[in-house]
């Protein structure tokens, strides 16, 4: 996940990839892979890859909004 971080996603600073990384593990890999609207908002090059990741998470609580951090599941 840190390789894709870097280079799929062109994610440059460390604390995003952390984020991402942390998404990665926390939710299932299936939105990763098929939700094209998820990958669409991680690969925008115009949008700065902090707020890339913000957005994803933001699309992933609302996919999976049991799955956020804290819960038991």
């Amino acid at each position: 996940f840190a390789r894709e971080a870097e280079r799929g996603l062109a994610l440059t600073y460390e604390r995003d990839i952390r984020h991402y990384m942390r998404l990665s593990l926390l939710y299932p890999a299936e939105p990763f892979v098929r939700d094209a609207s998820l990958r669409a908002l991680l690969v925008d090059p115009q949008v700065e890859g902090r707020q890339r990741v913000f957005e994803a998470e933001h699309r992933l609580r609302l996919v999976y909004p049991t799955l956020q951090e804290g819960s038991d599941v």
